[in-house]
C-alpha cells in the first residue's frame, strides 16, 4: 500500500490520506460480530485467499471479500470460542455474590467480593449468566440506545440458541488525565491497533462521577461493565493457538480513557471512611485497586501552564480573552494560596469548591465554575500521582508528556505498546497512524485569540514550579521541569 505525500494540492492530498484512514478503520472493525445472526453460509465453501486460523488479512484496496467470513463463522461455531458449560457454571458460582452486588446503585466498592478472572485472557474478564433482554433496566443516554438495541438483539439470538453464559470484562488499561493533555488523540490512535477494542464511549467517567449520580443519572457497576460488552464479544472471539503451548489464548484488550479518573474526587466526603475528615483518605485508587490490583495506567501530562490556558479556551464559552484569563488566574492563585493557609493542601486540591477568606478575614467560597473554568488545581500533578503510587506499584504506570508525542508520536506509541505487552504495529498500521489526524485540536477562533500574556505565563510557572519539582523528585525523572515560552 502506498500513502501519498505531496507539497502541491494539499487539500486533495489530505483528502486522500483521510480516505485511507477511514477505509482502514472501517474494515479493521468489521469482524464476526457484524455478520447478521441469521446468516448461515455454506461452511464447506472454499476461501478466496490463504488464511492462517481465520485471521483477517489486509490488502491494498481493503475490499470486503478480504475478510474471510466463512472461516470467522467456523471459529465462531467452534467450541474454543464458546464458554464451556462446566467453566461457565463454576465461574457463575464463584462470582455469584459479586454479580448480585454489582447491580446495586451506590454500592460500596470496598465491600464487593473479589472477582475471579478467567485464565487465558490478557484482559480481565469473567463469566456471568444472562437472561433475555439483559439491558431492559440499564440506565442509558439517548445516544447509547442504538448500541444497547444492537447488543440486545445479539444476546437474545444467543439465548434462543440455548446459550446462557456471556463474557464480562473490565478495562485492561486506563488512560488517566489530564484534560487537554492529548488523552483523546492517544486513545483513538491506540485503537487503530487490531488487538484493541473500544468501549461504547471513550470516557465513561464511572469511577469519579456516574456511580455518584453526577450528570443527572446513576450507574451501577454492572452498568459500567455494559460499556465494554461489545469489546467483550470481540475478546471472546479473538482466540488463537499459542504455537509453543498449543493452548488457546485471547490477547485482545479494551480500555477506559476517562480523563477524570486521575484527579476528580469531588464526592470524596461521601466515600467509604471519609466522613468527618478535613481531607480524603479513601480515593479512586483504593476502590479501583480492590477490583483490579494488576491494572495498567497511562498518565498523559503537559506543561501545566499551557494546559490551563488550553483548558480555559476549550471549556469556556463566554467572552474569552487573554486579559480575562489573566484576571481569573490571579483570582484562582490567590484563593488557593489562602485556602492552604487554613486547611490541608489536599482538601484544597480535591475540592472544586473550597473555603477561603476575603481581605476582611471573612470566610467565603471559591468555585471553579464561577471562575470561568480556570481549573488551577488540575495542574498539581504530583498531589494526584502521589496518592495513586501509595496504592499501586510504580511499574504499573507509564507517564508520558504530550510534548514528547509532538516530537515523536510513533516512538511514544511503541513504548506504550511495550508497556501494555502488546505486539508492535505492522508497517501498514504504522502508515495509517502517520496520517491519522490529531483529535481535539484548538478551534480556529481560539487560535486567532493568540497566546496568554507573558506576565500570566510567568505567574503560573512560578506557582506550578514547586509542584513540578516535587514530581521530579517523586518519579526520579527530570523530564517534568517545564518552562513556558510565549
Amino acid at each position: 500500500m502506498q500513502l501519498h505525500f505531496c507539497h502541491c494540492r494539499v487539500l486533495a492530498c489530505s483528502d486522500m490520506n483521510n480516505q485511507i484512514v477511514e477505509d482502514y478503520r472501517r474494515v479493521r472493525h468489521r469482524t464476526a460480530f457484524d455478520i447478521p445472526s441469521n446468516w448461515d453460509p455454506d461452511l464447506n465453501a472454499t476461501p478466496d485467499n490463504n488464511y492462517s486460523r481465520g485471521e483477517e488479512v489486509w490488502t491494498d484496496n481493503f475490499r470486503r471479500k478480504d475478510i474471510n467470513s466463512t472461516l470467522l463463522l467456523n471459529l465462531y461455531k467452534n467450541s474454543s470460542r464458546e464458554i464451556q458449560e462446566e467453566v461457565g457454571i463454576a465461574q457463575v458460582k464463584k462470582n455469584a455474590n459479586f454479580t448480585f452486588m454489582s447491580h446495586k446503585k451506590y454500592v460500596d466498592i470496598l465491600k464487593l467480593p473479589k472477582i475471579e478472572f478467567l485464565p487465558g485472557y490478557k484482559n480481565p474478564c469473567w463469566v456471568e449468566a444472562f437472561k433475555k433482554d439483559p439491558y431492559v433496566n440499564a440506565a442509558k443516554t439517548t445516544s447509547q440506545r442504538r448500541y444497547y438495541q444492537s447488543m440486545t438483539e445479539y444476546y437474545n439470538h444467543r439465548y434462543l440458541q440455548n446459550i446462557r453464559f456471556r463474557l464480562r470484562c473490565l478495562p485492561y488499561y486506563y488512560i488517566l488525565g489530564q484534560p487537554k493533555c492529548g488523552t483523546t488523540d492517544l486513545y483513538l490512535k491506540l485503537n487503530l491497533h487490531p488487538d484493541f477494542e473500544k468501549g461504547i464511549v471513550k470516557e465513561p467517567h464511572w469511577w469519579t462521577r456516574q456511580r455518584y449520580g453526577r450528570n443527572g443519572w446513576t450507574q451501577s457497576l454492572a452498568e459500567y461493565v455494559n460499556v465494554f460488552d461489545r469489546a467483550s464479544v470481540e475478546i471472546q472471539r479473538s482466540s488463537k493457538i499459542d504455537n509453543t503451548t498449543l493452548q488457546i489464548v485471547r490477547n485482545k484488550i479494551t480500555g477506559d480513557a476517562s480523563a477524570s479518573t486521575l484527579w476528580d474526587n469531588a464526592h470524596w466526603d461521601s466515600y467509604h471512611g471519609n466522613a468527618g475528615r478535613e481531607d480524603p483518605f479513601y480515593l479512586t485508587p483504593q476502590f479501583l485497586h480492590h477490583l483490579q490490583p494488576d491494572a495498567k495506567f497511562i498518565v498523559s501530562l503537559r506543561n501545566p501552564t499551557l494546559r490551563l490556558y488550553s483548558d480555559y479556551l476549550f471549556f469556556s464559552s463566554a467572552e474569552k480573552s487573554a486579559k480575562d484569563f489573566h484576571a481569573k488566574v490571579v483570582k484562582a492563585i490567590d484563593a488557593f494560596k489562602t485556602c492552604t493557609k487554613h486547611f490541608p493542601e489536599r482538601a484544597c486540591v480535591y475540592n472544586s469548591t473550597f473555603a477561603t477568606y476575603d481581605d476582611g478575614g471573612e470566610m467565603t467560597y471559591y468555585t471553579e465554575s464561577v471562575s470561568g473554568r480556570v481549573r488551577l488545581r488540575i495542574g498539581l500533578y504530583v498531589v494526584f500521582i502521589r496518592d495513586w503510587l501509595a496504592v499501586f506499584k510504580k511499574k504499573q504506570f507509564m507517564i508520558i508528556k504530550l510534548e514528547e508525542r509532538s516530537e515523536n508520536d510513533k516512538g511514544v506509541i511503541e513504548k506504550i505498546l511495550d508497556f501494555l505487552e502488546m505486539r508492535q504495529l505492522t508497517p501498514l498500521e504504522e502508515q495509517v497512524l502517520a496520517v491519522q489526524a490529531h483529535a481535539n485540536t484548538r478551534r480556529k477562533e481560539d487560535v486567532e485569540m493568540g497566546p496568554m500574556f507573558e506576565s500570566t505565563a510567568k505567574l503560573l510557572d512560578d506557582f506550578y514550579k514547586p509542584y513540578n519539582d516535587q514530581l521530579i523528585e517523586l518519579l526520579d525523572d527530570a523530564r517534568f521541569n517545564w518552562t513556558t515560552h510565549i
